[in-house]
């Protein structure tokens, strides 16, 4: 899993060239983890990927996007997978 995060990291640092982007990697509760790191930074935005699940899927694994749209300490922009 850690590196299938890091090449993601890398592609996201590709394609942002020219733009002050800066990625990190976190181990733990995706929620709990993103809603702590963001406050500690004191981010201004949080951009979550998301997808789009519904109806019992949804309910049995739960949604990251919508914790962390419910606890975060700034705006949170949900990009809905295009595959989804």
């Amino acid at each position: 899993m850690q590196a299938e995060a890091e090449r993601i990291v890398c592609d996201v640092e590709a394609m942002a060239v020219g733009q002050d982007v800066r990625t990190f990697i976190l181990s733990g509760d995706p929620v709990q983890e993103i809603i702590k790191f963001s406050t500690a930074k004191n981010a201004n935005l949080i951009i979550v990927g998301t997808q789009g699940k519904h109806g019992l899927e949804r309910f049995i694994l739960g949604s990251v996007a919508e914790g962390i749209v419910r606890l975060a300490p700034c705006p949170v922009l949900v990009v809905k997978d295009e595959t989804a």
